[in-house]
């Protein structure tokens, strides 16, 4: 994991373009993530793939994926990016079990008996089979051998995170960590909130604010 340590000399960086960050509100392989206020995050990472999704999302953004207002270095920390998004409402218990047991399912795709996980045909781009789901209102569980009907919850989020991987898919951005440390709530919509170890077909434009 990377330690992310936020001395004075940072904060005074970081004071210079606006941004007092509070406490930590969560970390990650790769970076952690800071309250500004009441409507902004920081999140200060090492892997630019990320951010380099992120400045390509601050210019076309989507309802489904968490907005992203600043992404930029200071000159002699290269390796560390700033990330500024809007913050998000935790979802609720429930909502992170039925979330997290949707993605991990198997399902049968086809009469030979093939079965992949949910988060995988996201990964894939194989939207059809999320769409049939959504009109059909349930998935046959490999595992289980039962049909499982989609309920309010699982619907509504299947809705929401198909938009976002197509967007995804449409900007130019491979991603396949659809997992539930990844998702939060904007009002009743769901959203994708880590664009981590993704694949860029386009490089971002990082905004570089040199301080000398």
């Amino acid at each position: 994991y990377m330690k992310i340590t936020v001395d004075k000399e940072l904060r005074k960086k970081l004071s210079k373009e606006g941004f007092d960050i509070k406490a930590m509100l969560g970390s990650g392989s790769r970076g952690a993530t800071f309250r500004i206020n009441n409507a902004l995050v920081m999140k200060i990472t090492n892997d630019e793939s990320e951010a380099k999704s992120m400045a390509i999302l601050k210019d076309k953004p989507s309802d489904y994926i968490v907005k992203v207002y600043k992404v930029f270095q200071f000159k002699n920390d290269k390796d560390i990016y700033f990330i500024v998004e809007e913050r998000l409402q935790k979802i609720n218990d429930e909502e992170e079990i039925t979330i997290d047991e949707l993605l991990e399912d198997f399902i049968k795709i086809d009469e030979k008996g093939q079965d992949i996980r949910i988060a995988d045909l996201l990964y894939q781009g194989r939207f059809d089979y999320i769409e049939k789901i959504l009109i059909n209102g349930y998935y046959y569980n490999k595992e289980l051998r039962i049909l499982e009907n989609l309920n309010s919850i699982s619907k509504r989020f299947l809705e929401d995170i198909l938009e976002a991987a197509k967007h995804l898919q449409k900007i130019g951005i491979k991603f396949h960590d659809y997992h539930i440390g990844n998702i939060m709530k904007s009002n009743a919509s769901y959203k994708l909130i880590d664009i981590g170890f993704s694949e860029n077909a386009k490089k971002g434009n990082i905004e570089l604010k040199e301080i000398i």
